[in-house]
């Protein structure tokens, strides 16, 4: 839009607003006057200003059309229609760092330098702020209606425990003796922990936390002495001033998939996100189906879970075959003295887990050759690792066998989505409430609700049938 036309459009909107007052004059006394501020809109056209006007009496002020037919506004505040957040937060700074969605709003709607980039920064930053706020409300009203604890995701009061719902043993049974190798594995197979679950009544949770390098409070521009605030897009940082620690920003990512479709949630807080996992688990009725936890060997991860959630009885944790071998990979090359018995180790003690067989796999490890290892400390770790994990590393042969899942990799995908394909460049940092509103606009936008938000307000963790 050009000036010329935002003009226009402002005198137009002036005269109907004058229009609308006028017609709320119901007796002598009562006049139409010139709000003195004008009202600011910043639109997916352009940035528009206009006069609103007020029925007056007495000096009292009977209707404002600035309040009663626009949001009311403060200060040198804006208000933003949905075109603009499609426009700035869709299509700009979910996707794009904050310069270039400034530039590129500003250019759509032919009006260089309207919207600047703090000012879309802050935006942005406040929606997403906003939503993440509305989302926790919701999803603490969802669970409390259960009669769920939305402090300790309990029950209020003792409930009984769900049963799992597992495959037909029939069916289980010839899927071992499929993929069996030998008779001794089979038995083995047989006799692993975690069992085969029914996929028409299961709800999969790939959960994980995301880093992205955390922004310092006060940084120096190069060639100036004063140091400033604000995201690192907006100055180049002094690579030389190296003296303060790495520091971390963790957003909680969760992907639940169930046979209907997906929901992605992202908070900066691993029991905020598994409060709206459970919100949504709850507001669709899958609380008595069973629930598969795909996880890596984070210990704390896999503690909250088992604390938050043992109450439900279906629960199962999972661990991610992809992680079990890059774990065995990491520790063996700290373990072996060269990468030949790396490589021999490692191909023979994966087909060990692929199986599910824990017990021989820490067998195996306890007989290599001592005169290949130049760490058995580290040998002792995985063997460790797998003893600690048992209950969680399943026959993934059978699995694979029987459609089921091994993996978490929709998850790593999701964390992808959320965070890393914007968060994780060279040279970006980022402040924890910056990195939280983009973390949870871009779940929303995952989740194809986005526009609920904008349009009303409002956020729902019904899935749609």
């Amino acid at each position: 839009m050009l000036a010329g036309d935002a003009r226009r459009a402002g005198r137009a909107l002036e005269r109907c607003l004058k229009k609308k007052a006028e017609e709320k004059l119901s007796c002598d006394g009562e006049r139409v006057v010139e709000d003195p501020t004008a009202y600011r809109v910043d639109g997916e056209v352009g940035r528009i200003t206009f006069r609103c006007h007020q029925v007056v009496r007495d000096g009292s002020v009977l209707f404002d059309t600035s309040r009663q037919l626009f949001e009311g506004l403060t200060g040198k505040q804006w208000y933003r229609t949905v075109g603009f957040k499609e426009l700035a937060v869709v299509e700009g700074a979910l996707d794009r760092s904050y310069r270039q969605a400034a530039r590129m709003v500003n250019r759509v709607r032919h009006q260089p330098g309207a919207t600047p980039l703090t000012t879309l920064q802050d935006s942005v930053e406040a929606e997403g702020m906003k939503a993440a706020r509305a989302l926790e409300q919701e999803a603490r009203r969802v669970v409390r209606q259960a009669g769920i604890d939305a402090a300790t995701l309990k029950p209020e009061q003792e409930r009984t425990a769900c049963s799992r719902q597992h495959l037909d043993p029939t069916v289980v049974d010839a899927a071992l003796r499929e993929v069996a190798p030998d008779t001794k594995t089979l038995d083995a197979m047989r006799t692993n922990p975690v069992g085969y679950e029914d996929p028409r009544v299961t709800v999969n949770v790939s959960i994980d936390d995301v880093l992205a390098k955390k922004q310092r409070e006060h940084r120096r521009i190069k060639g100036q002495g004063a140091a400033v605030k604000g995201p690192s897009e907006l100055a180049p940082r002094d690579q030389s001033d190296n003296t303060e620690g790495k520091k971390r920003i963790y957003t909680t990512v969760a992907h639940v998939q169930t046979q209907t479709g997906s929901r992605i949630y992202a908070t900066s807080a691993m029991v905020s996100t598994c409060l709206c996992v459970l919100a949504f688990l709850t507001a669709n009725r899958l609380l008595t189906w069973n629930w598969m936890f795909f996880v890596d060997g984070q210990r704390s991860l896999k503690d909250t879970l088992l604390r938050l959630f043992a109450w439900q009885g279906t629960m199962q944790l999972i661990l991610d075959w992809h992680h079990v071998d890059t774990k065995c990979q990491e520790m063996l090359s700290r373990a072996m003295n060269n990468r030949h018995a790396r490589n021999e180790v490692l191909k023979e003690l994966l087909a060990l887990l692929w199986y599910g067989n824990v017990d021989a796999a820490i067998e195996y490890l306890h007989q290599v050759d001592t005169t290949r290892v130049k760490s058995a400390e580290a040998l002792e770790k995985l063997a460790g690792y797998f003893e600690r994990n048992r209950r969680c590393i399943p026959c993934y042969a059978a699995r694979k066998e029987l459609g089921l899942r091994n993996s978490s990799n929709i998850g790593e995908k999701a964390n992808d989505r959320v965070v890393s394909d914007r968060q994780k460049h060279n040279g970006m940092s980022w402040s924890e409430v910056g990195s939280g509103a983009l973390s949870t606009l871009r779940a929303m936008v995952c989740n194809d609700n986005h526009a609920e938000w904008f349009e009303s307000g409002t956020v729902s963790f019904l899935q749609a049938a």
